[in-house]
């Protein structure tokens, strides 16, 4: 209450005070560095598990939980989001900023060795990739009951449309195997 009423009593005192606070605003304003297109972090690392003819509660009691509660010891990942659906399983680590992508990565590679054995027989073993710098702005799953051979045909013409974009920056393609031919 006491600055309110030296305010009101020394208005010269209260413009200069309010003078010197802009000017010093205006000051740390322009010497900021400024980027169009700054760098975020986005560090983090995807785990992708392939699960053929599996249910989504199946994916997540015999997959994802066992993988998520491996790999949440490791030190340098802040936060753990996880997708289950039907046959599939995907996985997001979050890193602490600062963190060595590469290193962290290769980690959970060991750490999902380990529990390797703890997993399903026949599923596909999982990928794991580091996105460093950017994030993906659109993911796309492709899924059927019909023929793989048919599936696998159709991922690839789609990646090859998309492929001509010119703001596609780049494509990551993973899940589909050689085509089977009987």
């Amino acid at each position: 209450m006491k600055i309110i009423e030296y305010s009101v009593k020394n208005p010269v005192f209260a413009n200069l005070l309010m003078g010197t606070i802009i000017i010093f605003g205006l000051y740390i304003g322009f010497g900021l560095p400024k980027e169009l297109f700054p760098s975020v972090g986005f560090e983090k690392v995807t785990i992708a598990s392939v699960y053929e003819n599996s249910s989504a509660e199946d994916i997540e009691k015999l997959v994802t939980i066992p993988l998520e509660d491996k790999i949440s010891t490791i030190p340098g990942i802040k936060n753990i989001k996880s997708e289950s659906t039907q046959s599939r399983s995907f996985i997001i680590a979050e890193l602490i900023a600062g963190e060595d992508t590469k290193t962290i990565a290769q980690e959970i590679r060991s750490e999902i060795s380990q529990v390797k054995n703890d997993l399903p027989d026949d599923i596909d073993d999982p990928i794991v990739k580091e996105v460093i710098g950017s994030a993906p702005l659109i993911n796309v799953s492709i899924a059927s009951d019909g023929d793989k051979n048919e599936l696998r045909l159709y991922a690839r013409e789609l990646k090859s449309k998309l492929e001509k974009l010119d703001t596609v920056e780049s494509l990551i393609v993973s899940g589909y195997g050689d085509l089977i031919f009987g």
